[in-house]
């Protein structure tokens, strides 16, 4: 399920025995709970059917617009461009792997994207963001007979123009979750050393102050955060 009841803070979580994976003894505890928001990434970078040498745009660079930057540069790709608003993640950006760092206050995005791109655009734009912005630049930026895939989950109808799809025959795809074979595909990436998840871990805490040092941080401090690892031990 993406939402609902018996997630992680349940008493008790009952589990299929198919959906149980085994961490390798390289890949400790802190760095397999990303798994999940890699699979994430994983399965809509596959879903993008991203080759060696392409040109790829990610719209937002929070927890899976980070990963997937990670994934992406494992099919060599020419240029990564990635596209946010708050300055610590552009820097986060940067640090993972990004050729080029737009910040759409200051930059016209769809432009900058053509201008980087042989003056075509990419040939696959990431929506990781989730506003209306985003995704109409994510349609406009990529270069005709390009794909456009959409990660982000929306709290309400978007509306478009929906000729921006039609002119150079743009195709839109869905990505939802993600499937067994991306989880294992994420763990032996892992165990093999071709991604690094350490640094996507901002703070680490207890039950005890799950509260004040995770929901409120995550709320109040959401620009200086990827992920927080909780330490699910009483003391």
């Amino acid at each position: 399920m993406l939402m609902g009841g018996g997630g992680g803070l349940s008493d008790f979580v009952a589990i299929d025995s198919r959906y149980v994976f085994k961490l390798p003894d390289n890949v400790p505890s802190d760095v397999g709970a990303l798994v999940e928001p890699f699979a994430v990434a994983w399965h809509a970078v596959s879903q993008a059917n991203i080759s060696a040498h392409d040109d790829v745009v990610i719209m937002g660079a929070g927890p899976i617009g980070l990963a997937a930057i990670k994934c992406i540069k494992l099919r060599q790709p020419r240029n990564i461009i990635v596209v946010d608003i708050t300055p610590e993640r552009r820097r986060l950006a940067q640090m993972f792997g990004a050729t080029a760092i737009l910040d759409p206050w200051e930059d016209d995005v769809v432009a900058r994207c053509k201008e980087l791109c042989d003056g075509v655009g990419p040939i696959v734009a990431m929506d990781c963001a989730g506003v209306p912005s985003s995704i109409k630049s994510a349609i406009q930026a990529v270069r005709p007979r390009g794909r456009v895939v959409d990660v982000a989950l929306w709290e309400k109808a978007v509306p478009f123009q929906f000729n921006d799809l039609l002119h150079g025959e743009k195709t839109i795809t869905g990505s939802c979750s993600y499937s067994r074979e991306d989880f294992e595909n994420v763990i032996r990436a892992m165990e093999d050393g071709l991604i690094n998840v350490e640094n996507m871990i901002t703070r680490k805490t207890t039950m005890t102050r799950v509260v004040e040092d995770g929901f409120q941080a995550l709320l109040q401090e959401k620009e200086k955060h990827v992920k927080i690892i909780i330490d699910a031990r009483l003391p």
